[in-house]
């Protein structure tokens, strides 16, 4: 099962790569640009790997993580809020409580089978995110919602929907007892869900008038950068495997 993992996550990232190659040869880019790109996809690779190999090891494994993505993504966004240290410290407890119970359902997806549910839509929610920047850069022209995030474009989003609806179908094996249409439809409501998280942390990010939330990841921003998109795929999945995958 990890072997057949491995596998997929290769080449999955082996297109990935592919793509990024087509966007800098079909663009004037300074060799500056092109590095940060490929520290960019290192950091994303070796994040992804990292959580989904990590989270092998047990659900504490996997909680590790989460907790510091709740923890501390949420102090990324607090402290730009513009308040005392003690108010900014409650407000931060009160995000991290919310984040973390969004996250939780990705702990309980099954009972023998949970590694493998988690996986499913981790590596979903991490394709959405990559193919749709990859796919915006290679052939977007038309902006997605540029008053939320003005770098998405419609045939990004199109092209981040079509490859996770294609990576459940090589995914499949996490799911064995359902059918390619269901896994094709499952692929393409999480790709929906992580989207829509991205423009929810965008809106705020716009509201608080900042970029990202912190440098921590190099080419990411933060921890809430990252995994913005898995805060609100993740209790979105939790139906998803109840009403189709089981």
């Amino acid at each position: 099962m990890e072997l057949n993992v491995l596998i997929v996550m290769s080449l999955l990232l082996l297109a990935g790569a592919c793509l990024m190659i087509l966007i800098h040869r079909g663009r004037t880019t300074d060799t500056r640009a092109v590095r940060s790109d490929w520290v960019k996809y290192a950091v994303f690779a070796a994040i992804v790997l990292g959580v989904v190999f990590l989270a092998r090891f047990g659900r504490l494994w996997l909680a590790v993580p989460l907790l510091g993505v709740a923890i501390y993504g949420s102090y990324e966004l607090a402290r730009h809020l513009p308040m005392s240290a003690i108010r900014q410290a409650a407000v931060t407890l009160a995000i991290a409580t919310l984040i973390a119970s969004l996250l939780a359902p990705l702990m309980f997806p099954g009972a023998h089978d949970w590694w493998q549910r988690f996986a499913f839509v981790y590596l979903l929610v991490a394709l959405t995110d990559s193919f749709c920047q990859l796919w915006g850069r290679l052939l977007g022209r038309h902006k997605l919602c540029p008053s939320l995030s003005p770098g998405k474009t419609w045939e990004g989003f199109l092209g981040g929907l079509v490859t996770a609806a294609i990576g459940s179908q090589a995914l499949g094996f996490l799911a064995p007892e359902s059918p390619s249409l269901i896994l094709a439809l499952a692929g393409a409501l999480i790709a929906l869900s992580a989207t829509a998280g991205d423009l929810l942390f965008s809106a705020i990010k716009r509201r608080l008038g900042i970029k990202d939330f912190s440098t921590l990841l190099p080419g990411h921003g933060g921890l809430l950068d990252r995994f913005d998109s898995l805060i609100v795929a993740a209790p979105c999945f939790y139906w998803i495997n109840r009403l189709m995958l089981q």
